[in-house]
């Protein structure tokens, strides 16, 4: 027997065609797509500002990437005529990562559930015998 593909789910595109629920509106390097990819395996974002959100996010996060490429070769202090000083690219780094976590909190994925914090557990309402 021949083995099927697997099934992926789709929704109707503005223009009629079919698009990927879960694929980015827009092309994103790899930094970007696994970001893009593991928040929408944990939270499915479906609704157009959330995914837009999320896509500026990745960007950003590919931004990110190039800068600290580019911080690493030419180390975080540089040689300047005025004497060393730090790479401006650090800068704009920290920026970008704050923008990012500030995206990310606006879709919410910055809380989690509670968890329990081990122990013995007990019904609701019960004081263990106290």
């Amino acid at each position: 027997m021949a083995k099927k593909p697997p099934l992926s789910l789709v929704s109707p595109g503005i223009s009629g065609e079919i698009e990927a629920i879960d694929a980015p509106p827009r092309p994103l390097g790899p930094h970007g797509q696994r970001l893009w990819a593991q928040v929408q395996s944990e939270y499915a974002i479906g609704d157009i500002g959330g995914r837009e959100i999320l896509c500026q996010a990745c960007e950003l996060l590919e931004r990110v990437s190039r800068l600290r490429e580019e911080i690493d070769r030419d180390g975080e202090i540089i040689r300047t005529k005025s004497g060393p000083r730090v790479h401006p690219g650090i800068n704009q780094e920290t920026h970008l990562r704050t923008a990012i976590g500030k995206m990310l909190e606006r879709l919410g994925l910055n809380l989690e559930p509670v968890k329990p914090h081990g122990g013995q557990s007990r019904a609701i309402g019960s004081t263990g015998g106290r």
